[in-house]
């Protein structure tokens, strides 16, 4: 289980703090900044493409940190037209286990 405290840059989207992301299983944090892994479109009307090298697991919260999106398949198309319009934070796990955070501005 993973939460995440993040700070945002609401002009550019830029996560500027996710510090406080934490693995409570082995108490070691794991966030990687891994700038070939990108979300588009951004903002988005609920369908979005994951592109970047390999992922294994896909999490998707609330700002206020309920999980609304979850997929153990390294799909690189997320449909999350269901969502209401805000912001999002995706959870992408890699292969080695590190998580990077994206942020995504779903409108409708």
């Amino acid at each position: 289980m993973h939460f995440i405290g993040v700070l945002i840059d609401m002009v550019s989207g830029e996560i500027l703090n996710a510090n406080n992301v934490v693995n409570f299983a082995t108490g070691i944090s794991d966030f990687a900044n891994h700038p070939e892994i990108t979300i588009y479109p951004n903002p988005s009307h609920g369908k979005v493409v994951l592109k970047g090298t390999g992922f294994s697991k896909i999490q998707v919260w609330t700002t206020s940190g309920n999980l609304v999106y979850w997929s153990a398949s390294s799909s690189e198309k997320i449909d999350l037209s269901g969502l209401e319009k805000g912001f999002y934070i995706a959870g992408i796990e890699l292969p080695d286990g590190s998580l990077v955070t994206r942020k995504i501005s779903i409108i409708k």
